[in-house]
Order: structure tokens, then C-alpha cells, then sequence
């Protein structure tokens, strides 16, 4: 199966980038006035999806300084975050703490740093972690604060087959790339289970560009292509953090989007 175009599929920014060292050559988080520019920058052209984490750093705290800065008749932006996976300042890391409390407390703090969250994602869950009852007991805390959608952010296809079996999900995030094609099956469980696909790194965070032999261009183009080849209704997530990749990467995206797919 092929995808459906452009209609079911948008462009979104991921933005673990501006919080913390990320990428193939794990380059460092902008400052903040250059990663408010990034965002201005997303908007501008189009993007209105923004997902981020308390594991990624600064990441929310840059984001939640953003949006508070808007004019209130802007645009909406459609701000995704996760729970369960945390940061320690002081060590500088991602920890991992799915018990009640933590949940609950990660869903206080990114209501009040964000003022809105659109949806809700569990980080990289284990299988058990989404059969748990702190996670149900937590994702209904979430409801009472005005979340109104969930979603499961896998790393394995046993996650992604409980999440899709669940009900209780609308999205389903996870990486594909050219390099990494281990959860290929998750596109076809997600379309069964009428969930949108979140796709991330889609350039193997810049190793498909950085590598390549021939045209930036064309290689950008072969990458989305390459995803836009699989059957699904959602978002695939660009992580840059500079405004000409960016630019560069919403050219290639809407170059092949808009190609009907048979």
C-alpha cells in the first residue's frame, strides 16, 4: 500500500533539538533567540504541529516562552508533549519514572510551562508500562486538566501492538528512516486501528544529508518519498534546528507530497 497524499499527511517540527545536544554529530541547542527564531520560522511557513518533552532539556521551557509571547488572535499551534520520561538538571540527563505520582507531577509541570498541552504521549513505554495501572490511573488525572488526546511514543512493535489495541490512543509515534525500517509493521497496525503515525527521525537525525553522495536536494526528496510510500494519515517530524534546513526541508517535503501516490 502507498499513501494517500498530501491531504492525510503534514509536516511538523520536533524540537528536542533546542533543548539538548541532538543529531548524527550531536550538535548543541541554540540559543534561545535563535530557537524562538527557529519556531517563528516553522510558523511562517506553514508548520503547526510542535512536539517536545521534558526529556528533551530546555525544550518545553523554550517552547512554553514562545507561545506565551503570541498575540492571542495567532494562529494555533498544535503543542504535543509526553510523560515518562523526565530531566535530571543537575546531571544534565533523560531519566525514565512511569509510577502514579511522577506521571501525574510531569503532566502539572507541562501544563503549567506549556499553558495547553493538544496531546499527550507516553515515552517510549515498555509493553508493561502500557498494561500498567498508574498509567491508566495518570492518563485519567490528564483528562481532568484539559488534555484531550493521548498518544505512545514506541520504540518496539510489541508497544506499538498494545497501544493500537488499546483504544485508548490517537497517535502513534515512532522512527522510520531509510537506515531504520524495524517498525515498518507499526504503519499498517496504526491504519487499522484508525490512529495518525507520528514519524520521527526521518533523517536519521541528519545522517541521510550528511552522508550523501549526490544532491542535498534529491536525498531530502528520497527521504520523505521513501516514508511517504507507507499507508498512513498523520505527521512526519523534522528536527532541525536551523531555519535554512528547515526551509530546505518543508521544499523537498512538499515536492513529493504533492505527487499522488497509487
Amino acid at each position: 500500500m502507498r499513501g494517500p497524499g498530501r491531504s492525510s499527511v503534514s509536516l511538523g517540527l520536533g524540537l528536542l533539538s533546542i533543548g539538548r545536544p541532538w543529531g548524527y554529530k550531536q550538535g548543541m541547542p541554540p540559543r534561545e533567540e535563535r530557537a524562538y527564531a527557529l519556531l517563528d520560522h516553522a510558523i511562517s511557513k506553514g508548520i503547526t504541529f510542535v512536539d517536545t518533552a521534558p526529556g528533551y532539556g530546555s525544550s518545553e521551557k523554550i517552547l512554553g516562552a514562545f507561545l506565551e509571547k503570541r498575540p492571542t488572535n495567532s494562529p494555533p499551534i498544535y503543542v504535543s508533549t509526553k510523560i515518562a520520561e523526565h530531566w535530571d538538571w543537575t546531571s544534565q540527563t533523560p531519566f525514565v519514572d512511569h509510577s502514579y505520582h511522577a506521571l501525574c507531577r510531569s503532566i502539572d509541570q507541562s501544563m503549567k510551562t506549556l499553558g495547553k498541552v493538544d496531546l499527550l504521549q507516553v515515552h517510549r513505554p515498555k509493553a508493561s508500562t502500557l498494561r500498567s495501572r498508574d498509567l491508566v490511573r495518570a492518563l485519567s488525572y490528564a483528562q481532568t486538566q484539559g488534555i484531550p488526546t493521548f498518544g505512545v511514543s514506541v520504540s518496539d512493535i510489541e508497544s506499538a501492538k498494545i497501544a493500537c489495541r488499546s483504544g485508548a490512543f490517537g497517535y502513534l509515534q515512532f522512527t522510520y528512516n531509510k537506515l531504520n525500517t524495524s517498525l515498518t509493521h507499526a504503519f499498517q497496525l496504526a491504519t487499522k486501528h484508525s490512529l495518525n503515525v507520528i514519524v520521527n527521525r526521518p533523517l536519521a537525525m541528519g545522517e541521510i544529508v550528511e552522508t550523501t553522495t549526490g544532491e542535498k536536494a534529491e536525498a531530502l526528496k528520497n527521504a520523505f518519498s521513501f516514508i511517504l510510500d507507507n499507508c498512513f494519515s498523520g505527521v512526519i517530524l523534522t528536527g532541525t534546528r536551523s531555519e535554512h534546513h528547515l526551509t530546505e526541508n518543508v521544499s523537498a517535503f512538499r515536492a513529493v507530497n504533492r505527487v499522488p501516490r497509487l
